[in-house]
């Protein structure tokens, strides 16, 4: 009967760490893929979530990215331009401001 329940023990286990790596190797499969791209965003609405996360959207409704967490309060707002060069840790966020024409900024998303 231990010996059962030992065994028993041992596939859940066994079966817990397997779901784990799998969730691991697809989430890091998606970021490869989003960090390999070259793209252009405008965005168009900020979404902040309770545990003061951002998430931005596109006026398709597009979600940014994936690559990186951006947390609030962010220096991201509606209106800005994100850029992107494929394979680089770096996007340029670009601002038209009344006052002072276009304002231009990197971000690390490393």
């Amino acid at each position: 009967m231990l010996i059962r329940k030992k065994v028993n023990f041992l596939y859940l286990v066994a079966i817990l760490v397997t779901v784990i790596l799998i969730s691991i190797f697809v989430s890091n499969q998606r970021k490869k893929e989003d960090f390999s791209k070259d793209f252009i965003f405008i965005v168009d609405s900020v979404r902040e979530t309770p545990s003061l996360r951002c998430y931005y959207y596109d006026k398709n409704k597009n979600e940014l990215l994936r690559v990186h967490t951006f947390y609030s309060p962010s220096v991201i707002m509606k209106g800005d331009i994100i850029q992107k060069k494929a394979n680089s840790k770096f996007i340029t966020v670009k601002r038209k401001d009344s006052l002072k024409g276009e304002f231009i900024f990197n971000l690390n998303i490393d």
